[in-house]
Parts: C-alpha cells; sequence; structure tokens
C-alpha cells in the first residue's frame, strides 16, 4: 500500500494524489529526474528457473510465513547491461487452495514505495477472496533496493545505530520553525552519507526498473501474459508496466489508485504528495473520524465527546497538549509530542479492522482507545520524536502502503550496499530506501526553502494533521536521479484493467482513482463505499465479486460499480 507516513504513506509513507492551489513552478523550485524511458525489454536476459522453498521465519511483529514458499531471482541491476552486476529477489507464494490446477498466477505489489511483499502478502491474503484464493497463486516480492528478502540493500550507514543517532531527534512531521530547520539540516547529512555508498544501486531503483523485474518474474514462473494486482504506488507500478509492456497483460486491478500525472508532474512547486492531494484526503478522514466517533457511544469509540463538535475539540485539545508537554502513558516510554499524535492519527486510519497478526495497525476502534489513553495521560519533559513513545509507537510502524518511517530505522533481513564501511554493513530498513524510489524519479522541491513553502501551503489548505505529507518526499540534494524511469505516455495499454478506489481513503483521494480509470484506455472503475486505505485491507464481499469474476474470466464489472464494505467504522 501506499507509504503512509512510514510514508504513500505510514508515517512516510505517504500516498499519492490531486490537488488544487497548485501554482507555477519555476527551475529553482522543482527538480526534475531524468527523461521517460520504454525501456529496455527483458527478452534480452536470460530467464531464471526458480526453486521453491520453505520461506524463513517472519520478523518479530510481522505476520507468519508459514504454509507459504520462499524462492530467490538473479536479475541485472541494469537491464541495458544485462551481463553485467547482478542483484537478487525475494519472491513468497501462497499456493492456490483449490483441488483444481491453478488458472494462473496472480503478482502483488503493496506499493511503498518500497513495501516488502514478504510482509503485506500475508498480512493482505484474505482480501484477495474466497473465489480468487482458490484459482490463483499469489506470488509478491521484496523489491530491488529494499532488503527484507532481497540484496543488496539501499542503505546510507552501515548500521542502524548509525542512522538512528542522526534522525532520533527529529520530529516526524516537523511542525515548527525549530523543526523544520532540525529536519533539514539532518537529512542533508543523512544524502551525504548516501552519495558514494553505491550510486550504481542508487539509480537503478526505478519503477520502470521494477516493471522489468516483474516482467522477468513472470517469465520465470511461466506466464505468456501477466496477471497483477497493485495497491496504492504498486499501482502505479501496474501503470507503468501495462505501458511499458502492453502486449504482456492478461489482467490488471490497480486498488487505491495513484495518479501517474500526478506523480510524474514538473510544472507544480509542491511535494509529490501534495500535488497528488494525499494531504486533503487525510484531513477530511481524520474529520469523519471525529464526526463518527462522536456520533458513538465510549463503548464504540473511547475517545467520545458525546458529540462530533466536542469530539473534535476534544481532539484539538489534545494536540495543543501535546504540543506544550509530551504525554505519558508508560513512564518506562518517551513521552508522545504533537508530531507523534499526528503520525499515529494518519497511520491508523488506514484500516478500520485491525489485520490479524500484524501489531502494527490497531483499526479505528484501537485508534480511539488510544487517543484516550493519552486524553487520560499525564505529561514529562520532552523527550526526542519518534523513539517509540506510546503507547503505540507511531513512528516504528509500517503502513499498509509498506512505506518507512522517516524518523529512524528498522533493522531487516537481507543483503547490503556495496560501498563504504570497514565492517560489513548490516540491513536495515530506513527511509532511504523509498527516498531512493521517490527522488530518483518524481518531481520535488529543490531547495530547503521551497520545501518549507509547500508544507506551509498544505498547512493552510489541509491543518496541521495532515502535515506528513509535504516531509514525505523530501528531497533536496538527494544524491542520485534514476538512470531510466517511465513517466509517460499513459495511453498505450490495450487490455482493459480494472480500477479500485475508496471513496474514505486517506491516503490516495478517490479523485485518483477517478482520473486513472479515465486516463488508462478501457478501464473501469469500481468504487467502494467506506474507509481505508484500499480495499484489500479494507474488505468488500461485493467488490470481490466483481474484481474474482474480472481475474478469472475476463469480465469487466458494469459501469457504475458500487459497493459498500464489509466493515463500518465503530459498528
Amino acid at each position: 500500500m501506499l507509504n503512509a507516513p512510514k510514508p504513500l504513506g505510514a508515517s512516510s509513507a505517504a500516498a499519492l494524489l490531486a490537488a488544487s492551489l497548485l501554482l507555477p513552478a519555476t527551475a529553482a523550485q522543482a527538480q526534475s529526474p531524468s527523461p521517460s524511458t520504454t525501456g529496455s525489454p527483458t527478452s534480452t536476459t536470460a530467464v531464471p528457473q526458480l526453486h521453491w522453498s520453505r520461506c524463513p521465519a517472519a520478523q518479530q511483529g510481522d505476520p507468519s510465513l508459514d504454509g507459504y514458499q520462499c524462492a530467490t531471482m538473479t536479475a541485472p541491476l541494469d537491464y541495458a547491461n544485462p551481463t553485467g552486476r547482478t542483484i537478487k529477489l525475494g519472491l513468497v507464494k501462497h499456493l492456490a487452495g483449490g483441488s483444481a490446477k491453478p488458472l494462473g498466477t496472480l503478482f502483488y505489489n503493496p506499493g511503498g514505495p518500497g513495501g516488502l511483499g514478504s510482509v503485506f502478502l500475508p498480512a493482505g491474503i484474505d482480501g484477495f477472496g474466497p473465489d480468487v484464493l482458490s484459482t490463483f497463486d499469489i506470488v509478491s516480492w521484496d523489491p530491488r533496493g529494499m532488503g527484507g528478502l532481497s540484496s543488496p540493500t539501499v542503505q546510507c550507514f552501515d548500521t542502524e545505530d548509525q542512522e538512528g543517532a542522526l534522525l532520533s531527534s527529529t520530529s516526524f512531521p516537523p511542525l515548527t520553525s525549530a523543526q523544520q530547520q532540525q529536519w533539514t539540516s539532518a537529512y542533508g547529512q543523512l544524502f551525504q552519507a548516501c552519495a558514494g555508498r553505491d550510486d550504481e544501486l542508487l539509480t537503478h531503483v526505478s519503477t520502470a526498473d521494477n516493471a522489468r523485474d516483474l516482467d522477468l518474474m513472470r517469465q520465470a514462473v511461466g506466464e505468456d501474459k501477466l496477471f497483477y494486482y497493485g495497491t496504492s504506488y504498486g499501482t502505479f507500478l501496474g501503470a507503468t508496466y501495462a505501458n511499458m509492456f502492453p502486449s504482456n497483460v492478461q489482467r490488471m486491478i490497480l486498488d487505491g489508485a495513484v495518479d501517474p500525472t500526478a506523480w510524474a508532474d514538473n510544472t507544480s512547486p509542491l511535494s509529490t504528495f501534495v500535488r497528488a492531494g494525499s494531504d486533503l484526503s487525510t484531513a477530511a478522514v481524520v474529520q469523519d473520524f471525529l464526526r463518527l466517533c462522536g456520533n458513538s457511544t465510549t463503548q464504540q469509540c473511547a475517545f467520545s465527546a458525546g458529540t462530533p463538535d466536542a469530539t473534535s475539540a476534544k481532539f484539538q485539545t489534545l494536540l495543543t497538549r501535546a504540543g506544550q508537554q509530551p504525554l505519558v502513558v508508560d513512564p518506562s516510554q518517551p513521552g508522545v509530542t504533537d508530531s507523534d499524535l499526528v503520525a499515529l492519527m494518519t497511520n491508523s486510519l488506514y484500516v478500520v479492522r485491525p489485520v490479524p497478526g500484524f501489531s502494527a495497525f490497531p483499526g479505528w476502534t484501537g485508534l480511539a482507545t488510544q487517543l484516550q489513553a493519552l486524553w487520560q495521560a499525564g505529561t514529562t519533559s520532552p523527550a526526542p520524536s519518534g523513539t517509540a513513545p506510546g503507547p503505540q509507537s507511531p513512528a516504528g510502524a509500517q503502513s499498509p502502503t509498506g512505506a518507512q518511517s522517516p524518523t529512524g530505522p528498522q533493522s531487516a533481513g537481507g543483503g547490503s550496499t556495496g560501498a563504504g564501511g570497514s565492517a560489513a554493513p548490516q540491513p536495515y530498513h530506513g527511509v532511504e530506501q523509498q527516498l531512493a524510489v521517490i527522488c530518483g524519479e518524481s518531481p520535488n522541491p529543490a531547495t530547503v526553502s521551497a520545501a518549507i513553502d509547500q508544507a506551509q501551503t498544505s498547512l493552510r489548505r489541509a491543518g496541521t494533521v495532515s502535515q506528513n505529507w509535504p516531509w514525505t518526499a523530501y528531497c533536496v540534494n538527494w544524491p542520485a536521479k534514476a538512470a531510466s524511469s517511465y513517466l509517460g505516455p499513459w495511453n498505450k495499454v490495450d487490455t482493459p484493467v480494472v480500477v479500485v478506489g475508496t471513496t474514505g481513503d486517506p491516503a490516495t483521494p478517490y479523485g485518483d482513482a477517478q482520473a486513472v480509470a479515465k486516463l488508462l484506455p478501457g478501464a473501469r472503475l469500481v468504487t467502494v463505499n467506506g474507509y481505508g486505505h484500499t480495499e484489500l485491507f479494507n474488505p468488500s464481499s461485493c467488490a470481490q465479486a466483481f474484481l474474482s469474476g474480472y481475474l478469472t474470466s475476463g469480465t469487466l464489472p458494469p459501469d457504475g460499480a458500487s459497493c459498500s464494505q464489509n466493515a463500518q467504522p465503530f459498528r
């Protein structure tokens, strides 16, 4: 899914979509990536053999991989040089549950960019619905450079402790002028540390590179054409693949769609997710959360103050208190600041009901319980933001879009970056992995002042609760640009795809789904009336019926297809 702040979208996660208040950009305000390319075909690359076996144990807090199969695929780092340096991609497979031979292999990408398939496939598996689960083998992967089961990993330091020492004092999002200065200084040092470590890797983690990996995986599992399900940023990857390899698509679902034109826009002074409108979408869903909570009993929503207005006022008071003095639920943990509260609020809106086995997402009812615990909490002296604040760390949580918290790294398996350091680097999940994709290809403000200006624009139009988004794509002086990217055109698709949009998506606005359905020739839109980021993680049996019919038989949903969600907030 999108990193929502981990950003498209949990503490960095961010997501991406349609915006208002777009101002004309100047050359000094916007960074432009390298030109679009159609990409070299993977037909010149030898198709690797896959050897499936039992998966390794999952990281603590991640869903179990018991019953899944894993494999490693060797791929060129640079498809223009297929006999040069190689990388290892970790694949994970859920076997079809039916008695008949599977119809084929359905590939799934959870978004991020950088979301690990080895985490999000088992987390979201039930969202595919029984028909798809019985008919298809479902395969996902840990994308190039992003760690997990794949190697090498994009990282700016040899160890997570080194990166943590630099970023632990930053606040995400940085709300005050002092916090923003601290943020820009720390990230400037982070980017300097990235430069020269493995520039070749940094320039070959683009969406187009991932699309080529996907085409090689398709061939490796023996599929003539691609069956694909992408969520959040994974929809941008899907749209990219469908335009780079239009004759290779069998069926494609884009759930929680990112508007490709917003991702590629170099005419706006706004950063990727602000021009996409993610800040506006988050602000609207926060208001709906407080309204629905206020219309519920305290047994249904612990944070309810009895009415929508009173509950909104209560939240604003809580935010003000956290800004004055960190709130303490557990004395053994750092207090929760206003930045932490914004990150917690944004991240937790992604999933209406908790994801079994995925401890990072408490659902809307769980979020209300955490807010009430903070309301009843005491205060303490200020502590650094993003260092495991209680009752649940918003900075360490992973969003269902697969994004990474910009306030610090998390340890991970996988390989290491190739250069730098006297000791062998220890792979970890750091914010630089996501930024390598975003900053490498999506235009973003090129100066500190321009980055702060666009954050102020977002603050004026969307308020404090959305301020994760302006800082999720902070790219000033990022050291590398993608060697090969695809940023349009988007009309080369020759197979009708299905786009899914949730009306109350806090990361990828419903308007983006409408725009993508119009952008891709022959596409059909399925509207899900409800909340949360993507239908896959917030299921609708009605939508699942449309999607399974499309995947298994090619039957397109009817024009104007509209569905309700299975789970309603606080009910």
